[in-house]
């Protein structure tokens, strides 16, 4: 899970404006979809955040290069927090191993 809040300046856009930000936020993450499932949730009123955005997935690479490609697009200068929380299954650790050097 990664939870975001957005910067009052992100609030502030206009809607075009905003909306522009969003398409370039989804092409990078065209490439990962076999591969990591995603799903955002809008937080706000349950707790300090704006989204939740939910992935799953058995390949931590996917992951990881899907997270970096996010950080590099525009729209992402306009995240005040979003370091994941990782949860995950127990898993032996030769396999958690062996997935992550795979």
């Amino acid at each position: 899970m990664v939870p975001v809040r957005k910067t009052a300046e992100w609030w502030t856009l206009g809607d075009e404006e905003r909306l522009e930000l969003m398409r370039e936020h989804i092409e990078p993450t065209i490439e990962y979809l076999d591969r990591v499932r995603r799903q955002l949730y809008h937080a706000s009123g349950l707790c300090d955040v704006d989204f939740i955005t939910y992935f799953e997935t058995d390949d931590l690479t996917a992951f990881q290069d899907l997270y970096r490609d996010l950080q590099s697009i525009p729209e992402y200068r306009y995240v005040e927090y979003g370091d994941p929380t990782l949860v995950g299954r127990i898993r032996e650790p030769a396999t958690a191993l062996d997935r992550l050097i795979g």
